[in-house]
């Protein structure tokens, strides 16, 4: 999934209620430690989240105060949780 180019921008915040949302697998799971920064505009545009409009579209997606949480859009399977850190210029 990338973001959507600014001609497809989603007009409306994805939601737990868009997608029907598992909880992840709790066998065979790792963590894995990543840091990264985003701009304010990338972040934005992030926490709009993401639901698929065609079969081919893999990933639903949506953000928390907390949470950016990745699902498989066919089995509706949590793939992913990452943990959402402001600081006061960035977001990490």
């Amino acid at each position: 999934m990338g973001l959507a180019p600014q001609s497809q921008s989603p007009t409306r915040v994805a939601t737990a209620d868009d997608w029907e949302c598992q909880p992840m697998p709790t066998e065979g799971t790792i963590n894995i430690y990543i840091n990264f920064l985003l701009s304010h505009a990338q972040m934005q545009k992030i926490l709009m989240g993401h639901i698929p409009t065609a079969q081919e579209d893999h990933w639903f997606m949506y953000c928390t105060d907390s949470y950016i949480r990745f699902f498989r859009s066919w089995t509706g399977l949590l793939s992913s949780k990452h943990i959402i850190v402001k600081r006061a210029t960035y977001i990490e």
